[in-house]
């Protein structure tokens, strides 16, 4: 994961950047500072691999937020901006440029925390999967995935409408899975939490009525994961 803070304030940039390292852990986002409008769009040009979010302070000299916002869109629709500031009043100037949020200045860990479970859960209900099917492809959003079956060298791929026999292994989907939206709770299966319906400490009742082993080791984890699903 890759998340740009563009504010000419250093100490605000280490505050916000600690507070995002808290939140993701170090090791799974890369974050990157700018001090400037100009100094980001180049930045944004040249990379390689395209920011997934940008923290961008509305009120900075030279080229300002909202200017870096417009320029950024001619290129970019759908990376997500979050702005920032300490005036309240230029919150509705986000909306000509499509920003996901405003916060404002100093910034409220629990508003940054509720910002960031909402964008998470809207980019992964964005995120697609493409089945190989033989002379054709599937696209299907992962989050429409109820379930994913076991069956030898394929999978059944069930979501409400249909049932997709896929030749593959599960634990290649289980690579590209979203992590915090899945879960393997028996060498068979892989369970999309949102579609849990009930669940004990033996099995998973999933919103069809299919009842899911849940192995003994994998029980107080497969709890944990979903009272975090459940509150985020």
């Amino acid at each position: 994961m890759k998340i740009a803070v563009c504010d000419d304030n250093i100490l605000f940039q280490e505050e916000i950047k600690n507070l995002l390292y808290e939140y993701f852990g170090k090791l799974s986002v890369e974050i990157r500072l700018f001090t400037n409008g100009n100094q980001f769009l180049t930045a944004v040009q040249s990379a390689d691999i395209p920011y997934d979010l940008v923290f961008m302070d509305i009120e900075m000299p030279g080229i300002d937020g909202l200017e870096t916002a417009r320029q950024l869109r001619k290129d970019n629709r759908d990376l997500f901006l979050i702005f920032l500031s300490s005036h309240t009043e230029l919150a509705f100037d986000g909306y000509e440029v499509d920003a996901f949020r405003f916060l404002t200045k100093p910034v409220n860990q629990e508003k940054l925390w509720k910002a960031l479970r909402d964008w998470e859960n809207l980019r992964l209900s964005e995120e697609r999967l493409c089945l190989n099917l033989g002379e054709r492809s599937q696209v299907l959003r992962w989050s429409d995935i109820q379930y994913i079956q076991s069956e030898n060298v394929y999978v059944n791929v069930v979501t409400a409408k249909q049932r997709i026999l896929v030749r593959m292994k599960i634990n290649e989907l289980e690579k590209k899975m979203p992590e915090s939206m899945f879960f393997k709770p028996h060498r068979s299966y892989l369970v999309n939490l949102k579609h849990v319906h009930g669940f004990d400490t033996k099995k998973i009742r999933m919103v069809d009525g299919l009842e899911i082993p849940l192995s003994r080791r994998n029980a107080a984890e497969f709890r944990n994961r979903m009272m975090n699903f459940l509150h985020r």
